[in-house]
């Protein structure tokens, strides 16, 4: 069942129904909506108010009458910053957490250092170490306290761009070996892009959006598709390779694209990130083109972002994907719902492999 939650802070009243009992879920909306504040509800950090629930399967953490305290719920939290025991070594800091685990199934000290690639400094004080590496400690000891949901708020936020990219591959590798529900707090399209199964979009006038990535990335009423540098997300696996290191993923039952990125075992279930702005389109197929991906597919809806630019969303017969394009070129090519086309599309990324495929 997971997480079911009818969160009441300030002016927010946020409803989560049945976040999965894996996978990671991205709690998305701009900074100041209240994010890092239901999410500390959830932990038992901080009360709701009036009409407040949290329940996890069939406990009940928080209602009118019930209140949880946090060490009872089972819940592991990253926060921005690591917080980590200063007079203790890393070992010590993850072992500390693993000795009052809530339960088995978490991964040994050793196992969550080597997952966080963070072996070499087990004997190293936390205090000598860099920002990016406090925290790929604190993400261990998380890990290694077997949690049954653990939340995260916006944990690479105070790092680099180097420390912070380096987490992200080593999160979207965690994906695969940890079988826990996640929720990952950020305003950060890219981490979203990256790591999320399932999005709660926030915004200030209260309206709230929940449901898998690949379905909100290809909704153009919808902020996640109008951010700079939004893409769509797509779910695939991989069916061949070429000499030039391309590898081909079949998406739904018949849709073949090309991507690039690291080269991965034939089977193999995967995501792909297409960005808007890398989708052309055009009324006649493509002759002699340098781009790959070409395919037919059928104009569903036109959304206009202003009066220069707009996002159309295209559909073949088992998968959608959006283009940024002008409003001048919606004219020019006379563009309307359900108008067979072709997309040209200029990049397709091969984000990381995902498990076995269905």
């Amino acid at each position: 069942m997971g997480l079911t939650a009818d969160l009441r802070w300030g002016n927010l009243c946020v409803e989560i129904n049945n976040i999965e009992n894996d996978g990671i879920t991205a709690l998305f909306g701009p900074s100041g909506i209240g994010k890092t504040s239901l999410l500390r509800i959830i932990a038992g950090l901080d009360r709701g108010q009036q009409g407040t629930l949290v329940k996890y399967d069939e406990s009940v953490w928080q209602s009118d009458d019930v209140f949880v305290p946090p060490h009872l719920r089972g819940i592991g939290y990253v926060f921005q910053d690591a917080r980590l025991l200063p007079h203790l070594t890393v070992i010590e800091n993850i072992e500390f957490a693993w000795k009052r685990r809530f339960g088995d199934n978490g991964p040994s000290p050793d196992k969550a250092c080597e997952l966080l690639q963070i072996g070499q400094l087990q004997q190293r004080s936390v205090q000598s170490l860099s920002g990016g590496e406090q925290q790929r400690v604190a993400i261990a000891r998380s890990l290694a306290s077997a949690p049954r949901l653990l939340l995260m708020d916006e944990p690479l936020a105070a790092l680099d761009a180097t420390a912070r990219d380096h987490i992200l591959s080593l999160l979207e590798s965690l994906h695969r070996e940890i079988h826990i529900p996640v929720i990952y707090v950020s305003h950060q399209l890219e981490e979203v892009v990256r790591l999320a199964d399932h999005v709660l979009l926030l915004d200030h006038n209260g309206e709230q959006t929940h449901g898998p990535i690949e379905n909100l990335s290809t909704d153009p009423t919808l902020p996640l598709a109008q951010l700079q540098g939004s893409a769509s997300i797509l779910s695939g696996t991989v069916c061949e390779h070429d000499e030039f290191h391309l590898s081909q993923v079949l998406v739904g039952k018949s849709t073949r694209l090309w991507a690039s990125g690291r080269r991965l075992d034939i089977g193999q279930a995967v995501r792909l990130r297409i960005p808007v702005s890398a989708v052309s389109i055009a009324t006649t197929a493509p002759e002699h083109s340098s781009i790959l991906n070409v395919l037919p597919v059928q104009v569903e809806l036109i959304h206009p972002l202003d009066d220069a630019r707009a996002l159309v969303r295209l559909t073949t017969s088992d998968t959608a994907l959006l283009a940024a394009i002008t409003q001048r070129s919606i004219y020019e090519l006379g563009l309307e719902p359900g108008q067979h086309v072709y997309a040209q599309i200029k990049g397709v990324a091969l984000l990381t492999d995902y498990g076995d495929s269905p």
